[in-house]
């Protein structure tokens, strides 16, 4: 859900400005931007499908 999504960002980002104004350091806004973008948008890996005939598909049973 995008919104939601959108929603958790910005709360995060405004914590994080409160974080990085009471400590007097940008530790916060690193801690969010690293976690949002390198690990909360990274694509879903989806297991590829077996094609017939495969190696792999020989052990799947009887056809």
């Amino acid at each position: 859900d995008s919104a939601a999504l959108a929603q958790f960002f910005w709360s995060a980002c405004e914590g994080a400005v409160l974080c990085a104004k009471l400590e007097q350091s940008t530790r916060a806004l690193d801690n969010v931007s690293t976690l949002f973008f390198e690990h909360l948008l990274q694509p879903v890996k989806k297991p590829r499908a077996k094609r017939a005939g495969s190696p792999d598909s020989a052990s799947a049973g009887p056809r």
